[in-house]
């Protein structure tokens, strides 16, 4: 698994959206074998954001997916995550395990497909 942090600068929300993230990978890790596990941080310029499908400062992408699926337009502003009618300019633990849970689900799914004995998250 491959999670991808977009952001434009280093800041709280920068931050606060890090510490989410190692703390639930952490969690997550002492549950489940993950065949890759990879924290990328990626520094995105006002010249990438269409390149990099960039929805504002902080995207996070697991597998090249938003963990909210949000497709369309991109900008270069903050992004505003949204979870029962309140907002944040950080990723909320609860978005990042739902969309972690998402991933793990399908990861199971294709390798029961496969025919092979799902045991470790690609």
């Amino acid at each position: 698994m491959k999670v991808e942090i977009f952001y434009i600068e280093k800041d709280d929300d920068f931050y606060k959206s890090y510490k989410v993230i190692k703390s639930v990978i952490s969690e997550y890790t002492k549950k489940r074998s993950f065949k890759i596990l990879e924290i990328q941080l990626i520094k995105v310029e006002e010249t990438d954001v269409e390149k990099l499908r960039f929805k504002g400062h902080i995207t996070v992408k697991i597998n090249g997916k938003d963990i909210e699926g949000l497709v369309g337009k991109n900008n270069y502003n903050k992004r505003i995550y949204e979870w029962e009618g309140e907002n944040f300019t950080y990723v909320p633990e609860v978005i990042f395990k739902k969309a972690v849970d998402e991933y793990i689900t399908a990861s199971l799914e294709v390798q029961k497909m496969k025919g092979e004995e799902p045991n470790q998250i690609c």
